[in-house]
């Protein structure tokens, strides 16, 4: 994946060259590199041959005075203007307005010499992630965690985020697994100069919701929004590839292409599982040329340890489920089409009846607490943690939660999972993806994301008025079974919803005499494979001595997690959290 690499000194000579060469990433797996070096500011970039935007890991000079380093690709309705965006960002006084302006996923380091100031900028929505550390006299960011690490004299764990990770899989805000290393929030920007350091936000996810929205034409606008997100996209990188699921943001985002019969798609599951089915049946009726590839859980273990170099330890190798599958992708195509974040800003799925109605913050920020983390959950956190001092997850989450902008309760709830669970959380999964091949998310285009702020989260409810866009935008796409329902969309909101009550009460009732009455609805078993194929990994990995002496996390606790889990208890998210903390300890502590 490509990168950039920018340090900051308030006066010459304090960048340090040994760390500064051990900070590069291997010359070996990059084949182009640029690099700037001045007295107190040097810059450097990396790329691969093949899987990059043509702009990414390279330095542009927009202006003579003004040096650029650039990862991704910004768009309009004429295609690829990263040019464009590159000038604007190196503008020395560049307005929130211009900088909320740019379309697409990127991320920019900006030094004008005139001025001798440093810029970071992230994009609207965290595409990559930008880590940034501040000691003694030097300002370090970079889109590779490990580029920090030279730059630290000790390492610290962040318990926080340890505390978090263990209770719901996440951490929050800008928090990493190490203290002294933050990633950077959306659409920020950071100026360092001779005068220090500030950090301003140009825009923020502000759900500002219009009762008066007509919502035939908010169907219609919808739909042709989305379907110009696409083809903007399409007219930049015409060499596409799609992840096709049984879901609706897969299918919506291929059936939104112009000759889709040209575009590979790729599914992986069970055999025999609802989203292969479902995919297939959308494939075949679209003419797009599909690919179904079965698990192989035991391919998986081999692939971990770069997964959690990508996602810095936040994110458990339980749900690295693309990473295999990448190099798949990357010999069909450029760039995929990534169905990341639909179901959160279209589907609804942060919308739940309760919360719907509820006007206090606090309780609010309490039953999502409860929605991400059973008690359970947060019992065999107090086991794990050895400190009984270490932050509690709960308080984290509700006094962040809290502190959040906006109007109403379910509002504010919304921008701010939006933040954390899919730009921190589900974000990791394009990160996997950029290991081999550049992702785009047409769902976050600035003109989709700017529309629906408007509409109040009520519409949103169950997937109500997804249905109706899909059935608006494209009807071949409505008209295939969901994997959620097992019904066609088409048939309307309330069949699908009566469906899914049909199938919770049905799960409800058969757990009770422990039958799973949808085995084919289950897309992936991670709990049978950490009792088999992932079985000998986990005990070499988590209940090695190295491990178990580390002293971060009670030992004891771990192995009673583990026999809990054989003996048919699902922890699998916590053992594939315990599984990327350890990697990622190995990887920097050790």
């Amino acid at each position: 994946m490509s990168g950039w690499l920018a340090v900051w000194s308030h006066e010459s000579g304090l960048i340090d060259d040994a760390s500064w060469h051990a900070a590069s990433p291997p010359s070996t797996d990059y084949s182009h590199h640029d690099e700037y070096v001045s007295p107190n500011v040097r810059l450097k970039t990396w790329r691969r041959a093949t899987g990059e935007f043509i702009s990414s890991g390279k330095l542009i000079w927009p202006h003579e005075s003004s040096c650029v380093a650039w990862v991704g690709q910004t768009l309009d309705d004429s295609g690829e203007v990263t040019n464009h965006a590159q000038f604007l960002v190196s503008i020395n006084g560049v307005s929130p307005a211009m900088a909320a302006s740019i379309n697409g996923p990127f991320a920019a380091a900006v030094y004008d010499q005139i001025s001798n100031q440093l810029r970071v900028l992230t994009d609207r929505h965290r595409h990559y992630p930008v880590y940034f550390l501040q000691k003694s006299g030097l300002c370090i960011a970079s889109t590779r965690y490990q580029s920090l690490l030279p730059w630290i004299g000790s390492l610290a764990v962040n318990k926080s985020a340890i505390s978090l990770l263990l209770r719901c899989g996440e951490c929050l805000d800008t928090m990493t697994v190490l203290s002294d290393i933050q990633m950077l929030p959306s659409a920020t920007m950071i100026t360092i100069s001779d005068r220090g350091v500030s950090s301003n936000r140009y825009w923020r996810m502000n759900f500002e919701p219009d009762f008066d929205l007509d919502r035939s034409q908010l169907v219609d606008e919808l739909a042709h929004s989305m379907s110009q997100s696409v083809r903007r996209i399409q007219t930049a990188n015409p060499r596409l590839s799609v992840p096709l699921s049984g879901g609706l943001d897969s299918r919506f985002i291929l059936g939104m292409c112009s000759h889709p019969d040209e575009i590979n798609s790729f599914t992986w599951g069970d055999k025999g599982c609802r989203d292969i089915s479902c995919a297939e049946s959308f494939a075949s009726r679209i003419g797009a040329p599909h690919h179904v590839e079965p698990w192989q859980p035991d391919t998986f273990p081999d692939h971990w340890a770069e997964g959690v170099e990508l996602t810095a330890g936040n994110f458990g190798i339980r749900d690295m489920y693309v990473l295999p599958y990448v190099s798949l992708l990357a010999r069909h195509a450029d760039v995929t089409l990534n169905g990341y974040a639909g179901d959160a800003l279209l589907g609804g799925n942060f919308v739940i009846r309760s919360w719907l109605k509820q006007q206090n913050m606090e309780m609010l920020a309490n039953q999502t607490w409860r929605w991400r983390v059973t008690k359970d959950d947060d019992e065999w956190a107090d086991q794990l943690l050895n400190d009984k001092g270490a932050p509690n997850g709960h308080a984290l989450w509700v006094e962040s939660l809290t502190k959040s902008e906006g109007a109403r309760p379910i509002d504010r709830l919304h921008a701010w999972l939006f933040e954390n669970r899919v730009e921190r959380f589900t974000n990791c999964g394009s990160m996997l993806l950029r290991s081999g091949i550049e992702t785009h998310a047409p769902f976050c285009d600035n003109n989709v994301i700017d529309l629906l702020q408007r509409v109040p989260l009520e519409l949103k409810y169950k997937h109500r008025l997804y249905i109706d866009v899909l059935k608006r935008a494209c009807p071949v796409a409505a008209g295939v079974p969901w994997q959620r329902t097992g019904i066609p969309p088409s048939l309307g909101y309330w069949p699908n919803i009566a469906s899914m009550a049909f199938h919770r009460g049905m799960r409800i009732v058969a757990g009770r005499f422990g039958i799973d009455p949808f085995p084919a609805m289950k897309v992936a078993d991670s709990a049978s494979w950490f009792r088999g194929h992932w079985k000998r990994p986990f005990e070499r990995i988590v209940l090695s001595d190295r491990s178990l002496s580390r002293g971060l996390l009670n030992p004891d606790a771990m192995r009673k997690a583990w026999q809990a889990h054989q003996d048919g208890a699902d922890l699998s998210r916590l053992l594939g959290v315990l599984i990327s903390l350890e990697l990622f300890f190995e990887k920097t502590l050790d």
